[in-house]
């Protein structure tokens, strides 16, 4: 079999290196990883590159010490890291970025506790991984720049233990999940399941540590892990559950032994390095059948969730399995995205239902891949229950496997169900040139509110930053997983920032919602962290205290998982990151509100007149509650302007036309009509304020505008209202009020305008009911009256708008502000009572980007004075 010439074409088996491609995956890798250097544009560095040290190591010290490391572990087992990257397969965020300064390579436990002492003996930082191939998380990059790498996997891939008599297995960190199902095929143990991820090239302690999942009924899989050996940070080796005794035999059988459990605070954690870990495996289940629905409309998912719920937690539906959007079932045909749409922004969904009808699949927007397992009989029995609940969704579709061909991904998720790795999964990674990706991924109750709530949360973002909204629900037993990959060309520095800055926003979004990560990308570890901050971050506090007792130097993966050693948290660097998100908080910032002026240095808070800048919504939005959509029945929130999914049909002028003509006409009349009821209008007063004419046509002819949405609408009106009957009463003081009452109008007109623009509700017709308080002789009848009769017309007028506007369209866009109120994080702290400099340092610094040789980036939407440029400037040129 054709194995590639190329260096950049190889493929290594798993026969020659512990990280290699079975041999029945040999073909699809290499046409693979053909077809992904084939649409690469990146240029790969072939300069030599010096090494990087790590922080507060000078150069000499680090040689010496690397020398001493050579004599202990092995001078071909320990590299500086001075070459450049060979073979970018994997391309990482940035080729400079979180680089480590060394790799080494241990070969047993005692080695690993040697490397452990030397760290300590010269207060460097390490980092272990398995494999590093946390794809979507970071890889095999550590958190602090210049740290040395422990590559576990190179040299301790050892299966210790297969036993078939208790379904268990015993594994080092270098075995991934392909090598565990080899060496079980090849012993002869058809009785034997393992449950492998999307991608089974990973380690199998590295995904169980990280608490990855797989797709049978042992998915989750660090519930079904038992047993760690563990090297502490201070060198010393503990056995966890019944490994802890002498002799035993029972330590991949019994997780717990005796006493606390300790084993979860080496997951997600950087407390110790896992060297052992014992695995159950799954028991043929004796057959098993793949099944796959497709359903039609985006709104179909809160129903479709809401039946998963009890046949997931009753075990009619047995396995992890997924529930994703149509748009995958395009993406991982491996088709470039320049195949179906080359326009900018996010690609229209009527462009994807087209190519996807054109696949055997047909057109759907959802679709459930299943996997059931036993007997004929047994099967049989659970299947037709699925069948009868999942076909109450109108349209819903059982695709026959007979009819799919063997290249089509449902045969993919088939062997990764029944417990055969595969690789497939990342041809979705092809959507765009240079594809990269990293994930978003929150918790949540198996619930149709609350899938449809993180979908409008992200496809909001996506549609912010112009990304593609890939998602995929993974259905646990009681929690669901929503997974969005969000791909982008790492070549692009524009796209490695919108993604990065979709992602933060999504996290924050989320957050507010009460919504957390199960895990995340190395970048945002901290932000995650920062989520879980229940009782003043009470539970980040016991975290440092243990890393702090069980670290007291802090060389062991310093700030993995938002964990930080002591002398990291106390460092300067992080000062002066607090200082610049002191700056950063007080400037105007669409996404976040700052409740009261922060305490900055007098330099920072003085400019000259012409720099002043006031923006209401730093100060208001904070304290505007978000629209309670989940509390109010859906058609109400619908006349309301909420929708849970964007509409795709399109109208013609015509038919708008022509409901905009119905919609001034009846609100005009109703006004006039419910006015004249009221006995002082009737008498003396307007029938109808002229100015509303204008506001008709705003209100049914540009009603997508800013000037037409409710807060432009009512608010201005009342500025308005409130400023012109103020002025009319004031020069009507005089004996020459006739005289004098032009320069009034003027007057109210003028300060009006500077009102709506400091509040952000200008709203044209607005000026007019100023000018018509003080000039209008009906207006002055009635004085302080006109401002009920105002508000009475808003009102009206809005009703109608609402009604109207909602047919065929959606009316208002918002009600107070585009931006997400449930996603401002000082809603979350006030409830905490953190003082100003607290809740800055809690506002993430995402929006300005230091590019190389120092120089900013600064949205336009952020207003900095001189001495912060200056000082900013400063910062970044050090770095």
């Amino acid at each position: 079999m054709l194995r590639g010439n190329s260096a950049g074409m190889y493929v290594p088996l798993l026969s020659e290196k512990h990280s290699g491609i079975p041999e029945y995956l040999l073909e699809k890798a290499q046409e693979a990883k053909a077809h992904a250097l084939s649409v690469t544009t990146k240029v790969q560095s072939t300069r030599q590159r010096g090494p990087v040290y790590p922080p507060g190591v000078e150069e000499d010290v680090f040689n010496r010490a690397l020398d001493e490391l050579r004599e202990q572990i092995g001078s071909d087992h320990v590299v500086l890291n001075d070459q450049p990257l060979q073979d970018g397969w994997y391309m990482e965020l940035d080729d400079e970025e979180l680089v480590p300064s060394a790799m080494v390579y241990p070969g047993s436990t005692e080695e690993v506790q040697q490397i452990v002492g030397w760290a300590n003996k010269y207060r460097i930082p390490i980092f272990p991984i398995s494999m590093g191939r946390n794809f979507g998380y970071g890889g095999a990059a550590p958190r602090v720049r210049g740290s040395v790498l422990i590559d576990l996997g190179r040299r301790m891939n050892k299966i210790l233990d297969i036993n078939p008599d208790d379904y268990t297995c015993l594994v080092e960190p270098g075995v991934s999940f392909f090598a565990l199902h080899d060496e079980i095929k090849k012993r002869g143990y058809d009785h034997l399941w393992i449950d492998p991820p999307d991608v089974g090239g990973g380690s199998v302690i590295g995904n169980t540590v990280d608490r990855g999942v797989g797709y049978t009924p042992y998915g989750d899989h660090w519930a079904v892990h038992s047993g760690l050996e563990v090297v502490l940070p201070t060198g010393e080796i503990i056995r966890t559950g019944m490994g802890g005794l002498p002799g035993n035999n029972t330590w991949q059988c019994f997780p717990y032994g005796f006493g606390p459990y300790s084993d979860g605070i080496f997951s997600q954690s950087n407390y110790g390095i896992v060297t052992k870990m014992g695995m159950a495996l799954m028991p043929n289940p004796g057959g098993y059948e793949s099944f796959m629905y497709t359903f039609p409309k985006e709104e179909d998912l809160t129903q479709l969730i809401e039946i998963i719920r009890p046949l997931r937690i009753s075990n009619i539906l047995e396995n992890v399995a997924q529930l994703r959007h149509v748009i995958q079932s395009i993406a991982v045909l491996g088709n470039p995205r320049s195949t179906y749409y080359t326009g900018h922004g996010a690609i229209p969904i009527d462009i994807i239902h087209e190519a996807v009808s054109r696949t055997p699949l047909g057109d759907h927007t959802w679709v459930y891949y299943g996997m059931s397992y036993g007997p004929p009989h047994i099967r049989r029995y659970k299947l037709d229950i699925i069948d009868a609940e999942f076909k109450k969704v109108p349209g819903a579709r059982r695709i026959d496997p007979a009819t799919l061909p063997p290249d089509e991904y449902f045969w993919a998720r088939d062997r990764i169900a029944s417990g055969t790795p595969d690789i497939q999964e990342l041809r979705w990674v092809q959507w765009v040139p240079n594809g990269a990706h990293i994930a978003f991924s929150p918790v949540s109750p198996i619930r149709g509110a609350d899938a449809t709530r993180l979908i409008e949360i992200a496809r909001r973002r996506h549609d912010e930053f112009g990304i593609d909204l890939l998602p995929a629900f993974i259905v646990g037993l009681r929690e669901m997983h929503l997974i969005v990959e969000i791909v982008f060309d790492c070549n692009d520095p524009a796209r490695r920032k919108a993604a990065l800055g979709c992602l933060r926003a999504m996290i924050d979004d989320a957050a507010a919602c009460g919504y957390g990560e199960y895990r995340t990308h190395l970048v945002l570890m901290d932000q995650i962290a920062g989520t879980y901050n229940w009782n003043d971050g009470a539970l980040m506090k016991f975290n440092e205290k243990l890393k702090d007792a069980l670290d007291p130097n802090g060389i062991l993966a310093p700030g993995r998982c938002g964990i930080w050693p002591k002398k990291y948290r106390n460092r300067a660097v992080r000062s002066l990151e607090f200082t610049i998100d002191l700056i950063i908080a007080r400037l105007a910032r669409p996404t976040i509100g700052i409740p009261s002026p922060l305490k900055l240095p007098v330099p920072l808070i003085m400019a000259p007149l012409w720099q002043l800048h006031f923006d209401i919504d730093r100060y208001v939005n904070p304290i505007i509650p978000a629209p309670p959509w989940e509390t109010i029945p859906y058609p109400i929130s619908y006349l309301l302007g909420h929708r849970r999914f964007p509409a795709n049909k399109k109208y013609g002028n015509i038919l708008l036309t022509l409901r905009a003509l119905l919609g001034v006409f009846v609100s005009l009349v109703l006004i006039q009509l419910l006015s004249h009821q009221i006995p002082w209008v009737a008498a003396k007063g307007p029938r109808l304020v002229a100015s509303f004419g204008a506001a008709a046509v705003l209100e049914f002819c540009a009603f997508e505008s800013p000037f037409a949405q409710p807060r432009n609408f009512v608010v201005s009106q009342l500025i308005a209202s409130v400023i012109g009957v103020s002025l009319s009463k004031l020069f009507q003081l005089r004996s020459n009020d006739d005289w004098i009452r032009w320069l009034g109008g003027a007057l109210a007109c003028a300060i009006t305008t500077a009102l709506m623009d400091l509040t952000k509700t200008i709203h044209p017709p607005a000026g007019a009911t100023a000018l018509i308080a003080v000039i209008d002789d009906s207006a002055q009848n009635i004085g302080w009256k006109l401002i009920p009769l105002v508000l009475l017309g808003c009102s009206i007028m809005l009703f109608v708008a609402l009604i109207l506007n909602n047919i065929l369209t959606r009316f208002p866009t918002y009600w107070w502000t585009a931006s997400d109120l449930a996603a401002f994080p000082t809603r979350r702290l006030s409830d905490q009572s953190v003082g100003d400099e607290e809740t800055a340092a809690k506002i993430k610094l995402a929006e300005i980007t230091i590019l190389p040789g120092g120089e900013l980036v600064v949205p336009e939407h952020i207003q900095l004075l001189p001495e912060e440029k200056r000082f900013l400037e400063r910062i970044s040129s050090r770095l």
